[in-house]
């Protein structure tokens, strides 16, 4: 396992679309935290990668609904190695769902949804 420490946003789409299975462990610290769907959740799926992500609701719901994944239910180092380890051996059986929540979860289409909420709001 490589870190490489801090990238400009501009590095990470490169560096992404390499990596074998991407970490999203933001903490239960309120409200903001606990319904967060982070970028980088999306990121890994269009690029392709399993994802490794916390257990709050809304991340938990998109790992269950798509089988992108797993929820990390025990916060510490050896869960979190096991967890990986896991999705390493097993690598293959979540490409077909990668494929199947990128072509859901793309600008294409949420822009059209971005764009029929905007033009609810303006009448």
């Amino acid at each position: 396992m490589i870190f490489l420490g801090k990238k400009l946003p501009e590095e990470l789409a490169g560096l992404t679309k390499n990596a074998d299975v991407g970490i999203s462990l933001e903490e239960d610290l309120g409200l903001n935290y606990r319904y967060a769907l982070p970028n980088k959740i999306f990121d890994y799926i269009q690029a392709g990668i399993p994802v490794v992500a916390s257990d709050l609701p809304l991340l938990d719901q998109l790992l269950q609904e798509f089988k992108v994944g797993e929820i990390l239910r025990k916060r510490d180092p050896e869960s979190l190695a096991h967890l990986i380890e896991h999705m390493m051996s097993n690598k293959g059986s979540y490409q077909e769902a990668l494929k199947e929540a990128s072509s859901l979860y793309n600008w294409d289409n949420e822009k059209k949804i971005l764009i029929n909420f905007l033009q609810l709001l303006h009448y």
